[in-house]
């Protein structure tokens, strides 16, 4: 479908949805836990699994970049179920990490007004509510201000407040102050204790995870094939800068035990700045904060939404999700992930230690997050047997499949692991019992594999059921 000049999507602009979809400054406060070795957890899933997962969306795009992203290339392989299962697998990730994005964005809020604020759940819910409402305007007005909105996110959430704390850092370390970490090169690699350990990187491996959220613009793209790897290029090498530059400049600041999963940036701004007498610099900071939070959950759900209409016009929902306003914005999906938003955030209500309610999302969005990525690996090996002569402009080097094979299948093995590692308790934040901690994440994956199906079929089978009245006899 040709789209209108004013209505086309630049390669910064793919950038832009790249990076707000990508970095998070919540998933450097989680990995600043583990001191420099950091590093080679970072070294990790850079190699076995960021860059395999960029390599390979970028072949994918080239080779089809129709609408649906994502959804489309597993469907072409697997079939539509298939790649219903996968879409609302990354659909549900983002959905239950949402109240994470605002919870973070309620830390900015309480620093302007009473920090303790922050371990009372009413005050986390009530900012939830308000906000998830204000998100929800934005992707209803079309791509173009959906973009604009995604610019305001990646300045406002990333790049300011990441390349200000690295600043700050430099500067902290460079005028005689001493490290909260000590930075000794001996502890890069971590000790083994035991397979705790692993539980978080279970979780933060997919802070590097939503490459391929871009994909669902490309049907607005100029010459889609090759603005989308230019893009991952270009994204990749900032979130790679970003995440690990931010990771070590947290660290300068906080300690492993005074580090808390959400207010962890405000906390080390709050030290700079009061050292230095620029209290009011957290005001302006919280600004920028608010709004590019909310330009980030602004952007998930328009990116979101679009994959899910793909699916919808497939058949795979309900009619009710094929409509669109007059900007082109599918307006019952956008309504209904923040009204599924706002449900979520009555956890924060329910479960005292804001803590552990964060805690159980992350490890829901991290195995539910984890099995879109099996899907596209997989889909990725297979259209190089099925589909061999479809035309990419970035192809992975390596033959007819060995290549794509082995690329993959190294991504598909670290996604695989950390998977199977979220289940292990984490060691650093308190839980609770361990078997419902694990029971609720077993129970919270299967109702997020089951859905999909459940629709799926519903969707399919009133669709053709309305073609067999339409026949006439």
């Amino acid at each position: 479908m040709q789209m209108d000049s004013h209505r086309q999507v630049g390669t910064l602009g793919l950038v832009f949805i790249t990076l707000a979809g990508v970095v998070s400054p919540m998933g450097m406060v989680i990995m600043a836990k583990y001191g420099l070795a950091a590093l080679f957890y970072y070294a990790l899933v850079i190699v076995f699994f960021f860059i395999p997962s960029a390599w390979v969306c970028s072949e994918l795009a080239s080779g089809w970049p129709q609408e649906g992203g994502m959804y489309h290339w597993i469907s072409v392989a697997f079939g539509r179920m298939t790649g219903n299962i996968a879409l609302w697998a990354q659909w549900l990730s983002a959905l239950v990490s949402f109240p994470v994005i605002l919870t973070f964005t309620a830390s900015f809020i309480a620093y302007g007004i009473n920090p303790s604020l922050m371990h009372h759940g009413s005050f986390v819910f009530l900012v939830c509510v308000v906000l998830s409402i204000v998100a929800m305007i934005f992707p209803l007005l079309g791509i173009r201000p959906a973009i604009w909105i995604s610019a305001i996110a990646t300045i406002g959430s990333t790049l300011v407040p990441v390349v200000l704390l690295i600043i700050f850092a430099a500067y902290w370390l460079l005028t005689g102050h001493h490290s909260a970490t000590h930075f000794d090169f001996s502890n890069m690699i971590p000790s083994f204790s035991g397979w705790g350990m692993f539980s978080l990187l279970g979780a933060t491996i997919f802070m590097f995870g939503g490459m391929e959220l871009a994909a669902y613009a490309l049907q607005y793209c100029k010459d889609p094939k090759r603005q989308y790897g230019r893009a991952l290029f270009i994204s990749g090498t900032l979130i790679i800068l970003l995440c690990v530059l931010g990771t070590l400049a947290i660290s300068v600041f906080l300690t492993q035990d005074q580090e808390d999963l959400v207010s962890g940036m405000m906390q080390c701004f709050a030290i700079f700045l009061h050292a230095y007498h620029l209290e009011w610099m957290i005001f302006v900071l919280i600004i920028l904060g608010v709004i590019g939070w909310m330009g980030v959950l602004a952007t998930y759900m328009f990116t979101l939404s679009y994959g899910l209409l793909a699916s919808a016009k497939d058949h795979m929902l309900p009619k009710l999700f094929q409509k669109h306003n007059r900007f082109n914005a599918p307006f019952n999906l956008i309504i209904l992930q923040g009204l599924v938003t706002i449900i979520l955030a009555t956890l924060y209500v329910l479960i005292p230690n804001v803590n552990s309610a964060y805690w159980l999302i992350e490890a829901v969005v991290a195995v539910v997050g984890g099995l879109r990525y099996i899907f596209l690996f997989a889909a990725a090996i297979r259209l190089r047997y099925s589909h061999p002569d479809v035309k990419r402009s970035i192809y992975i080097p390596g033959g007819k499949v060995w290549g794509m094979a082995l690329v993959s299948g190294v991504a598909l093995i670290m996604t695989a692991f950390s998977i199977i590692m979220t289940f292990v308790p984490p060691s650093e934040f308190d839980v609770g019992n361990t078997y419902v901690y694990v029971s609720s994440l077993i129970i919270g994956t299967l109702i997020c594999v089951w859905l999909p199906v459940l629709v799926g079929y519903y969707s399919e089978w009133s669709y053709r059921r309305e073609m067999r009245t339409r026949i006439p006899f």
